[in-house]
């Protein structure tokens, strides 16, 4: 496993390094601490850890630049903000999930295992806040593996068209599984189901 840490803050950036070769003995891990720096890397990576705040990057820039260079690669979002609008926006930005820099060694241990394991990742209080997404859901998730398969896709914040080319079908043919993604968990839009599948701890590789 490749993963790439994008933080200027050195301190933390390698307490993190430590924590992930733990969990995952033999990954590569390679820091940055700009998003210039992260974009000139030429790995291909499996993972990229984001900090909103860094020196050439403002607000959701960062992001925004990082998913449109490194299109196929699920980024998660650790950042010293917990505001809950704040949190939403980095899903909408197509960030993968979201971790609080002031989670205790031991939520950020959990919070690693299960990005590490293919889930998304959001603060509990942060799921619970948004409760209307799963207001009247029925217990079980009904989807057909095409369709589970696209929705593991948008877990991972990948655009309609990054998902057409990874499984070979057009962008309209995208769009009609999503929308029955959408429709099959009851919600609206694709942030509202990043929030759902935290919700009921759907990971981003039971697709294959």
């Amino acid at each position: 496993m490749l993963i790439l840490l994008v933080d200027d803050h050195h301190l933390f950036s390698s307490g993190l390094r430590v924590l992930l070769q733990e969990l995952s003995p033999g990954a590569r891990i390679s820091t940055a601490g700009t998003v210039a720096e992260a974009i000139a890397c030429t790995d291909s990576f499996d993972l990229i850890l984001l900090d909103l705040h860094l020196p050439d990057a403002t607000g959701f820039d960062g992001l925004i630049r990082l998913k449109a260079h490194f299109e196929a690669t699920p980024v998660v979002v650790v950042s010293s903000e917990e505001n809950h609008q704040r949190i939403r926006e980095c899903i909408g930005h197509g960030a993968m999930g979201f971790i609080p820099k002031t989670a205790s060694a031991a939520d950020l241990f959990g919070a690693l295992t299960r990005i590490l394991g293919g889930e998304t990742y959001l603060p509990a209080n942060c799921v619970a806040h948004s409760a209307s997404p799963l207001d009247g859901q029925a217990p079980g998730i009904h989807l057909s593996p095409r369709q589970r398969e696209v929705l593991m896709k948008v877990i991972q914040g990948k655009s309609n068209k990054a998902i057409a080319r990874e499984l070979g079908i057009s962008e309209h043919t995208v769009k009609s599984h999503v929308m029955a993604v959408l429709a099959g968990l009851g919600v609206s839009n694709r942030t509202e189901a990043v929030y759902r599948a935290a919700a009921v701890g759907i990971a981003a590789t039971t697709a294959g």
